[in-house]
């Protein structure tokens, strides 16, 4: 029965999966420059297709069969990345970053934030004042890395954002 349990209920970590087909590495890159370059508007599949070209439902299929995710998860980790890096700037207040990364109102990507990252923006925040960031590599299961902060505090731990190239 534990044997059952386990093996329909245990957490399974994916195997990375190869994308084949779907868009070419140029039209990537302009995506990407799109999503940095308009991150403050209010940027729409509509927009993304047509910079590259394509039908809105054509260009959804084929940005998600050469990421492995759609266009809005990818908008989405674009901004969050951003507001990070932002937030570790002690003197930019959360709403800034907010609307800087695209959002409407703070409340919103407080959610999204939290939703990704495990914490609140402002928690993310308060790791970065007075603390040193370090990899954990002694908890890290199968190379997956988690950021600790280290400081007089308990050490806490943030998720981190999977990465892809172009």
């Amino acid at each position: 029965m534990a044997i059952a349990l386990v093996k329909d209920r245990a957490v399974r970590h994916r195997p990375i999966q190869i994308y084949r087909g779907g868009l070419g590495s140029a039209r990537l890159r302009r995506i990407k420059e799109l999503v940095h370059a308009k991150m403050e508007d209010d940027l729409g599949l509509d927009e993304i297709a047509e910079s590259v070209g394509l039908s809105t439902a054509h260009f959804a299929r084929m940005f998600r069969k050469s990421t492995g995710e759609t266009p809005h998860q990818f908008v989405q980790r674009q901004r969050i990345e951003r507001a990070k890096a932002m937030l570790s700037a002690a003197n930019v207040r959360v709403l800034d970053v907010a609307i800087a990364c695209g959002f409407k109102t703070q409340q919103h990507f407080a959610q999204v934030f939290r939703d990704v990252c495990g914490v609140s923006p402002t928690e993310y925040r308060r790791g970065f004042v007075g603390s040193e960031l370090t990899w954990d590599s002694e908890t890290c299961s199968e190379g997956t890395p988690h950021l600790v902060i280290s400081s007089s505090q308990p050490r806490r731990r943030l998720q981190e954002l999977p990465f892809t190239s172009f």
